[in-house]
């Protein structure tokens, strides 16, 4: 019975230590930066024409833009290069 209170001792230590590091250790890999950047990317269909790409851009623009707290807005077209990369995707 001593070996049974003590295994059960041990694991809920573990278990508390594990949940207290969840929050300890998230800060080390990704610092707080708070550019007011913000980044969408909206994919289209491969057959969509330009001009019907540019039309579509310059909505989710003004969209962003009716916003008060957006100072800029610009938006970027290109296509995907490969098929298994998908930061090919602006040139």
């Amino acid at each position: 019975m001593v070996h049974r209170y003590l295994t059960l001792l041990i694991a809920v230590l573990l278990i508390g230590w594990s949940i207290a590091n969840v929050y300890l250790l998230g800060s080390e890999f990704l610092p707080t930066i708070d550019e007011g950047n913000l980044l969408v990317r909206a994919t289209m269909p491969a057959s969509i024409s330009l001009s019907r790409a540019v039309e579509i851009s310059a909505q989710i623009e003004k969209k962003f833009k009716e916003f008060p707290e957006v100072e800029t807005c610009r938006h970027r077209l290109s296509v995907q290069l490969q098929q298994i990369d998908p930061t090919f995707r602006f040139l």
